[in-house]
C-alpha cells in the first residue's frame, strides 16, 4: 500500500491562469510576498451524501511543487488514518482515497517529482538505447 503523503509532486508550467481555470483558488493565508499559494479541495469518502473527506492539493507557484493533505470534514483536522496506518486497519478507505486522488492527479497532469540524480522510466530507456547504438 503506498503512501500518497509521503511522496513528492510537481506540477510543471503551472501559471496562475491555468491553476484557476483547472479549479484552485489563491489562497493568502499560506501565501506571503515570496510565493503565491493555490488550493484546490475535492471529496474523497463519502457516506451517503455527506462528505466525509475531502483531499486539499496546495500548489506553491513559485516552485510549482504540490502537497496532498487529506481532511476530515466534521472536525476540519487532517485524517490521521492517512498519514499513520500503523495503529489501525484502515486499508480498504486509505486504498479508496487514493485511488481518487490518484485520479485526481491524473487529470490534472500532476506528476511525482523527480529526485536527484534519479531517472524516469523513459529517460533510462532512452539512455539504453543510446549506449546500444554507440557500441
Amino acid at each position: 500500500m503506498k503512501y500518497l503523503s509521503k511522496e513528492k509532486y510537481v506540477k510543471h508550467n503551472a501559471s496562475k491562469e491555468w491553476l484557476i481555470a483547472n479549479g484552485f483558488r489563491h489562497n493568502p493565508v499560506f501565501s506571503d510576498e515570496e510565493s503565491e499559494v493555490y488550493t484546490y479541495r475535492f471529496p474523497v469518502y463519502k457516506y451517503g451524501a455527506f462528505h466525509l473527506l475531502d483531499c486539499e492539493l496546495t500548489v506553491m507557484l513559485k516552485t510549482c511543487e504540490v502537497r496532498i493533505n487529506v481532511y476530515d470534514c466534521n472536525t476540519g483536522s487532517i485524517y490521521a488514518a492517512f498519514y499513520n496506518r500503523e495503529y489501525g486497519d484502515y486499508g480498504s478507505i486509505v486504498n479508496e482515497i487514493n485511488e481518487r486522488i490518484a485520479c485526481v492527479l491524473n487529470a490534472l497532469d500532476i506528476r511525482k517529482k523527480q529526485e536527484n540524480g534519479s531517472k524516469s522510466k523513459k529517460d533510462k530507456n532512452r539512455s539504453r538505447k543510446t549506449i546500444k547504438k554507440n557500441k
